[in-house]
């Protein structure tokens, strides 16, 4: 995602959190934890930026931006309290509210979306030259599904799932 577009980004999630943060992050405490994902993604880029930006127009703020495993770490972390703010793929934090995870059917409460951030594209890749050219010539393959508790292993499992590969 282009720098740019984050900064958009943040920008118009900035009002939502000012009242986020007085309203319901730490009952009256100005300091946020945010749980993005791991260092070199898109989502702890994003929530750096966000982060600068929220400081930015309320220097009173304080963000601990913490590197996580990603989407289903987040909405654990989040309903147990250890973070106040993350972000998180849509559709992993409606499976962990209604307990319909892959492999989680435990449900995930004390949390509420504040914004729609972007659509995700799932993509699967392969070097060039691996003879690997659909999802049926994986069989039989090591295949990387990301890091545990991340969106990208939960959305490569249910791909998986559905193709019959696992």
């Amino acid at each position: 995602m282009k720098l740019k577009k984050i900064k958009r980004l943040a920008a118009a999630g900035a009002a939502m959190l000012m009242t986020l943060s007085l309203a319901g992050c730490g009952a009256g405490s100005r300091s946020v934890k945010l749980g993005a994902a791991g260092v070199g993604g898109g989502y702890y880029a994003f929530s750096n930026a966000f982060a600068q930006m929220a400081v930015a127009a309320d220097e009173d703020l304080e963000f601990e931006v913490k590197a996580t495993a990603g989407s289903t770490a987040n909405i654990r972390l989040l309903s147990d309290g250890y973070i106040d703010m993350a972000i998180a793929q849509a559709d992993l934090v409606d499976a962990a509210y209604n307990g319909t995870g892959v492999t989680d059917k435990k449900r995930y409460r004390g949390y509420s979306a504040v914004a729609s951030l972007y659509t995700e594209a799932c993509q699967i890749v392969v070097r060039a030259d691996s003879g690997i050219d659909s999802l049926d010539d994986l069989q039989g393959k090591k295949v990387s599904v990301g890091e545990e508790e991340s969106g990208t292993q939960r959305n490569a499992e249910q791909i998986l799932k559905m193709t019959g590969l696992v």
